[in-house]
Order: C-alpha cells, then structure tokens, then sequence
C-alpha cells in the first residue's frame, strides 16, 4: 500500500496521549464545575488522533460482524440469516454489556445518593474516584461490549438518565478509552488483540460482581448459550434455559417470545404480592408491564425521567425543576387505573380517559416501556436498562458501514479530510449550540457526523461543552427521527451555513478538490499535481452525504406515505425479520396514537403543544411543550420548547 495510504498510523504514532481526552481526565487532579452563567469556547472538541482511532475502531466493528456471520454469498450480503444471527450475537453482547456496567458500579461507580437537588446530586456524582479510574484504567472489554458501549453513548440523553437513576454518574463520565482501543486493533488486519493481562483484569472484575458464572472474554455462542429471567422486584427466577433463537421466532431475541412462569401463582392481585406472582406467561409485552409496575412500586425514579425532565441537561430556565418529585407524582397517578389494567396499551388509554389534564406528562414516560428490550431480566442482580440497545448499535450501523466504504483511513489526503471536518464540526456546533436557533432541527453530514460521534464518546466533556455554549443545554443526539423530517432538516442546516460561514455546505472529498480548498485557504503551499484520473478510485466521486444513518420510518399515515416515495434501503433490507423492537420502526402503528400531539421524534408532525405538562412551576411558565422536549434534538436538532421537529422525544 501507498505510503500515503498509511498516513493513519502516522497520526497515531505522533499522537501525545494528552491529545485524547480519556488521558485528560484520568490524569487531571481538578474537576471544575459547569458555569453556565458564562460562555467560552469547548474544551473538548475531539483531536485528530482521536478522530483516526475512531475510524480504526469502526473498521474493527466490520472485521468483527464479518468473522462472526460471514458473508458467503457478495450479491447477497444481507441474507434473513445472517442479520438474524447478528441480531442474535448483539444481543448477548448486550446482555454482556450489562454485566460489565453492573460490576463496574459494585466495584466504586455507585458512591452517591439521590437527592431532591439534580444539579447537587449532579455535581456529587462528578467528583472524581481515584480507585475507580484506577480500576477502569486497568480493564479492556471485548469489543463486542465495546461496540454496544460505543452506540450507547451516541445516545447521551438515555445514556444519562440510565447511569443517574442507577448512581452511577463515575461511569458516565469515565471517557471511552479510544487511545487504548485503538492500541489493540492491528493496523492492518483491524482485528482486535488484547494482551491477556488486560483480558484477565477484566474477568476479575466481572467475578467480583457474579462468582457463580464463568465469564469468557470471547463472544458466547447463539446455541450453546442458555439464559435465565429473574424478576426485577424481588429477583427471583421466573423461567430457566431460555434459547436465544429457537428457529420457530420463540426465543428471548424472538418477537413471539413465550415462556411459563414458574413463579406465577393464580388468584394473586397486585399489593398482595410482587406482581411477577401474578404473571402466567412471560413474553416481551408482559415483561415490559411487569416492569413498569415494579417501577412504580420502587422509590428509584420511573425510565426516562432525567432523559425528559432534567433540570441538569436541560436550559437554565428549567433549574427548578425537581425530577423526582414529578417522578413520584406520576406514579401516584398510575398507581389507580394501573389496577385495572394488564398491558401498557390498556393502562394509557384508560389513563388518557379517566386524567385527561396529567395525559402529557405520564405517556411521555410510560409509551417507552412498548419500546423497550429488557435483556437486563436476563442478569442477575444486574442494573436495569430498558432502552433497545440492539436497535441503538443496529442503527449505528448504518454509519459504521457508509465509513467502512468511504475507506477514509487509507486516503492519501487524511490529514488535510479530518482538519476540514473538524472545521466543519466546529461550525455546525456552533449553530446546534446558538442560542436563538437551537430549537430548530438540523442535520449533518457524514464527515460532521463522524466528528459529533468522536465527541459524544467523552460524556463529560461533551456536557460540558454543550452547557457553557451560548444555549447552556445539552443536545441529544437521538438516533429516531423520521427520515423525511431529516431530508427537510438538511435543506435548513444546508442554508443556514451558507449564510453563517459563506461556504457550503455539502463538499467533494476526493484528493483533488479537498487539496484545492486547503490550497485556497492557505494551508498548503502548492495546488494538488497529481491529475484526478491518477486518483484511488475510493476517493474520486465521494461527497459529504447528508448523515440518515439515525432516520427510522414512522408509523403515522403522513410518514408511511411519503416513505413509500424515498424508504431507507436497510429498512427494507431488515423488514422481514422479527424483532422484540424493530430497529427501523421501533413505534408499532397501533401505537403511534400515543405520539400524536406530543412533540417527540417519533411524531411526523411536530409543534408546539399548548397547556401543562406536569403542574410544576418551572415548566408551566413555559407552556407544556417545554417540559415534553427538554432541550436538544439529535440529528441535529434542539427540540427546545417543542418547535423544533423531534426534540428530546424517543
């Protein structure tokens, strides 16, 4: 290969370890607060060595999906069995993810209480345990754990609202080892090689939290692999040796998952038992509504409360907010009809009947548990997460292919690609974060986009950076919004940039023209030679591609319509298969009754929604829909007070 084509690992090599923000904070003894009453420029805007490492570990992903479901057939790449067992293999990997967190937070990520005060339990949560890096510092996960960690992050609304209702803010903030990861994948073959003291760091950790299991550092296998699910009130085990597929869609990654509950005791009434007693059969609709009344029953805020409600991510204006008391507020609401209920359907529509004037608030809570994938019923003890983190990573996947194509690693203009990007970034930062338009969506291109993943992957610096902006929130990038309110996005951002910075905003990133533009610029001192038909093929005709790798198809009427005009080729490719959430359109049609009306990136129409959402004072001075959208919108956007089409909705 060209040694221009090496330039990677030139970067790499040069790279100092201060360059990546994962040293930053392990080494920094100061830990300064957020002041949002001032703004200065971020801190924590990703380098370019950091950037590289990301496209080293997004090669790495490939390698590994290939060698694990290979392709056998190049004209049928996205063969029903193939992406079924990769469905399959993430979500072990998720349930491995899971055991990695949970013994991160016995082993020192759980050191603070709850308190009434967010922004004090916040800045309790922020103090740094020296032991815990320490510990972390020493670890290196799989990287199939490392890839569910990663699409995770991308999510930083729910990645927030999971680690703050489990009290652990010290995982949180812990930066994604980028320089290590990428340390271990061959810069070659991109295949992931931990040295076997890491390996067994890491297997120590896991055995202090669960001795009972012997944990493998290689992937588990779809057949050989048995599961367990164990109540989340009173943990004991409602079924054993669950398959993961059994071939007739009945296993736990299945749709039609069913199994007997062994603890199921006929007559019992909720109140006078765990409600798991009251439960015959075990699918993913009765899971989720055995959840949400153990979620009700406990002092723990409900899902989703900090990730909608926060008064920490959100603007100042919403600071009085007090997430807990409406998360106990309503609870004490659903405590009533959910007596006459036995699915989440049946729960919202009679609560949409019988409390019309609290209807906002609790859907917005409750309609994600018919979202949700609770592959944490299959570990014992472990934390709970509901959020769909095989959808997450499935959706990231598009991304991590359209990247894998680019083969922007091996151009002979890196250099010069990922200085413009990071420019670019800046840019489109900038505008996300203003404060006048921060309400309003955008949507970036790939080469943006890949700089906004590399900075989301240090959660505390990228809240940092989001709340000393000039829109003092942070803003989510929610990888759910309809594909057509995306292409309407983009012709926003695309003429918004042209006016701010007098460029535009779509580029050509073959070698010639991005040579010509850093020539015009003066950053080099001589106009590319080399004639355009000498060029590597990978990098003569590739533009910088409007990012949809987070867009979804939704159920509405208005959005099925136009989708039937333009559908995202993966929907299609993955429609014939059987997820407990699918990942291309995670609200089902009899659902989307439950969006309608709310601004949420599920909802095709978004607007402003009038009257109050929660009857707390902080929010209903600013109407209802303020208190719905949070702050930003991902995809680029910044829902603010609900003008902005998606914002914060799930």
């Amino acid at each position: 290969m060209d040694k221009q084509q090496h330039q990677f690992i030139d970067i790499l090599q040069k790279a100092k370890p201060a360059e990546y923000s994962y040293h930053r904070y392990v080494t920094s003894s100061s830990d300064p607060e957020i002041n949002i009453n001032q703004t200065q420029p971020p801190e924590f805007f990703p380098s370019q060595a950091e950037v590289v490492a990301h496209l080293k570990l997004l090669k790495a992903f490939e390698v590994m999906k290939n060698k694990l479901v290979p392709v056998y057939d190049e004209d049928d790449e996205h063969d029903q069995y193939r992406e079924k067992s990769w469905q399959c293999l993430l979500t072990l990997a998720v349930r491995r993810f899971i055991i990695f967190m949970s013994a991160a937070k016995k082993a020192g990520a759980d050191d603070y209480k709850l308190g009434l005060d967010e922004e004090g339990t916040f800045r309790n949560g922020n103090v740094k345990n020296g032991s815990f890096i320490n510990l972390m510092d020493g670890v290196m996960p799989p990287l199939d754990v490392i890839q569910v960690w990663h699409a995770f992050l991308l999510n930083p609304k729910s990645f927030y609202d999971t680690c703050m209702r489990n009290k652990m803010l010290q995982f949180a903030n812990f930066p994604f080892p980028l320089l290590k990861i990428s340390q271990y994948i061959d810069n070659h073959t991109f295949e992931f090689k931990v040295p076997p003291k890491l390996q067994e760091n890491y297997l120590d950790l896991l055995s202090r939290f669960d001795h009972k299991t012997d944990h493998s550092f290689e992937y588990e296998k779809i057949h050989s692999t048995r599961l367990s699910l164990y109540c989340p009130g009173c943990h004991s085990v409602l079924c054993k040796s669950i398959r993961v597929t059994d071939g007739k869609n009945g296993g736990f990654a299945d749709k039609h998952f069913q199994a007997p509950n062994i603890k199921h005791i006929p007559g019992v009434f909720l109140g006078e038992s765990c409600y798991c007693r009251s439960v015959p059969q075990l699918s993913h609709e009765s899971i989720r509504y055995l959840h949400l009344m153990t979620d009700i029953a406990k002092p723990t805020p409900l899902p989703g409360t900090y990730k909608y409600f926060s008064a920490v991510l959100a603007e100042p204006k919403f600071r009085g907010r007090q997430p807990l008391i409406l998360s106990r507020s309503t609870k004490e609401i659903l405590k009533y009809p959910s007596r006459s209920n036995s699915d989440i359907v049946g729960l919202l529509d009679s609560f949409r009947r019988e409390f019309p004037n609290d209807t906002k608030r609790c859907i917005i809570l409750v309609r994600n548990y018919l979202q949700y994938n609770y592959i944490s019923m299959t570990v014992e003890n472990g934390i709970q997460i509901g959020e769909d983190l095989v959808g997450c990573v499935l959706r990231q996947q598009r991304f991590v292919e359209k990247m894998n194509k680019l083969d922007w690693l091996h151009s002979p203009v890196l250099r010069q690609t990922i200085e413009e990007s990071l420019l670019r970034y800046g840019r489109f930062f900038e505008m996300l974060t203003e404060d006048r338009y921060h309400r309003q969506m955008l949507v970036p291109t790939l080469d943006i986009d890949l700089i906004w993943h590399t900075h989301q992957l240090t959660f505390y610096g990228y809240v940092r950076d989001c709340k000393q902006s000039p829109g003092h929130s942070v803003v989510d990038h929610d990888d759910k919004i309809d594909e057509n309110q995306v292409h309407n996005g983009f012709s926003l951002t695309a003429k918004r940039y042209k006016s701010m910075f007098k460029e535009d905003y779509s580029v050509c990133y073959c070698a010639y023209c991005t040579q010509r533009r850093h020539a015009s610029r003066g950053l080099l001192k001589s106009l590319f030679k080399n004639k355009k038909e000498n060029l590597s093929p990978s990098f003569q005709k590739d533009l910088t591609h409007i990012s949809t790798h987070n867009s979804i198809n939704l159920p509405t009427e208005k959005a099925i319509k136009a989708s039937t005009l333009n559908r995202l080729p993966w929907a299609i490719e993955l429609e014939y298969l059987d997820f407990p959430v699918s990942p291309a359109a995670p609200v089902e049609s009899s659902h989307s009754k439950f969006y309608a009306g709310l601004c949420s990136s599920v909802n095709a129409q978004c607007s402003t929604d009038s009257g109050n959402c929660c009857y707390i004072p902080s929010c209903t001075s600013h109407g209802g829909s303020a208190c719905i959208s949070d702050t930003g919108l991902a995809c680029g956007g910044s829902g603010g007070d609900g003008s902005g089409c998606g914002g914060g909705g799930d």
